[in-house]
């Protein structure tokens, strides 16, 4: 998980090199770690023509009320038509002018990278090892490389998970410099829905900086991980059963 803290937030937007990767799972691409499943070409949504046709094949259909489009590989096409699959709301983006980015496109793929299991790969073998359903590059605001796989789409919304964080962290460094957020009041002052769960004594800074030590553990695979617990709870899968009053992430949904 991306930890970025309201101060760090500030450096993340100047930032000089910056690589936007939409992904199926959030992996490091290491030998030990890979989830043991089929590679992103006998996965491709387009190429097995998942949910075409009317109605789509019982094996080619990914549904929110079944668990399919919370469960691999049926991830591969829901992660980039969450909108078809369950109610989302739209955050406006005010009343500015859009910012079109320049363009000085280059080829990365032939970029030495070594992986953190000293497996030597390319830039290019990437999107393929991590299920990546599109990667963008920004170097000095200028887009560099982009590319989309799968599901994915330039025109298409997908799922932003933790990349959300980067958002608001970047939000909120700039309402505390403008003196409008206060990084050292309790959470609750501003989301008072709170005050029960795991976060209702931490402050501002704290669930910026991720300080908080909610146990938590991520990983998709797992049904029983508290990822999954989590999603359950925020209705976004089937969850198991949890035991009433027991304090977990998934009270904050």
């Amino acid at each position: 998980m991306t930890r970025l803290s309201a101060r760090r937030a500030s450096m993340f937007a100047g930032a000089s090199l910056f690589a936007l990767a939409l992904t199926t799972f959030a992996h490091d691409v290491r030998a030990e770690d890979a989830p043991k499943l089929p590679g992103a070409a006998q996965t491709d949504p387009v190429a097995n023509s998942v949910m075409q046709g009317f109605p789509p094949p019982a094996d080619k259909t990914v549904r929110f009320n079944d668990g399919s489009s919370g469960k691999f590989p049926g991830t591969r096409w829901a992660f980039s038509h969450i909108r078809e699959l369950g109610p989302t709301a739209n955050v406006w983006r005010g009343e500015g002018p859009v910012a079109q980015l320049p363009r000085a496109e280059r080829d990365l793929d032939k970029i030495p990278v070594t992986t953190l299991d000293g497996k030597q790969i390319t830039f290019g073998d990437m999107p393929a090892l991590t299920y990546a359903d599109g990667l963008l590059v920004l170097h000095k605001g200028k887009i560099i490389y982009e590319k989309y796989f799968g599901a994915g789409d330039a025109y298409r919304p997908h799922i932003a998970f933790s990349v959300t964080k980067s958002f608001v962290g970047t939000l909120a460094a700039t309402l505390a410099a403008q003196g409008k957020l206060d990084p050292e009041a309790l959470v609750v002052k501003y989301v008072p829905e709170l005050k029960d769960s795991a976060y209702g004594d931490a402050t501002v800074r704290q669930v910026m900086d991720m300080t908080i030590g909610v146990k938590y553990s991520e990983n998709y695979t797992d049904p029983k991980a508290r990822c999954s617990t989590m999603r359950g709870r925020a209705a976004w899968c089937r969850s198991r059963r949890i035991t009433p009053g027991r304090r977990r992430s998934s009270n904050f949904s």
